[in-house]
């Protein structure tokens, strides 16, 4: 979907919110939706404006604690094509970082959900309150979520501004 603002604007936003306003409007649309709504939705986006959205899907709902940061992991991988869909989005950024840092955080959701003998769905943001070494774990690569993204936004901003015209329309 094609945004409308003008250049000042566009040349003045800072990385995080010139790359919410690109994506802005699809994710308030799809939100609260089926599956197959947003399925259709991202269907009429440009693999760059998917992309995109496909990291704020994974951020905005991950950067409010490490908690929600480990229970969106473990819904991603839960939830059929949000997982690949969230890596492709990255991997079209050439985020290179934050691949490593998803794999990890990957890795470290479905050791414990095996040590424990739980499925995806079962995991709880409480988990990390009844357990001291996960806690830290999560802690650790959140902490990493939150400075990784600093660089994803600048990558995502600085994509926007070499090919404005696949997200904005420059009044």
């Amino acid at each position: 979907m094609i945004v409308t603002m003008t250049r000042e604007k566009f040349d003045r936003l800072e990385d995080e919110r010139l790359g919410w306003l690109c994506v802005e409007q699809t994710l308030m649309f799809v939100r609260g939706r089926d599956a197959k709504v947003k399925k259709q939705a991202m269907g009429q986006l440009s693999d760059a404006q998917r992309a995109a959205c496909m990291f704020r899907v994974l951020y905005d709902h991950a950067k409010p604690s490490a908690a929600e940061y480990y229970g969106w992991i473990a819904h991603l991988l839960d939830t059929p094509g949000y997982w690949d869909g969230v890596t492709s989005g990255i991997r079209f950024f050439t985020d290179e970082d934050m691949l490593m840092l998803l794999e990890e955080s990957k890795a470290a959701v479905e050791a414990e959900c095996r040590h424990r003998g739980i499925t995806l769905q079962q995991v709880s943001m409480s988990d990390l309150d009844a357990n001291e070494e996960l806690n830290r774990k999560i802690n650790g690569l959140y902490e990493r979520f939150l400075a990784v993204s600093e660089q994803s936004h600048t990558r995502i901003a600085n994509y926007i501004r070499s090919n404005p015209s696949t997200f904005v329309h420059l009044t």
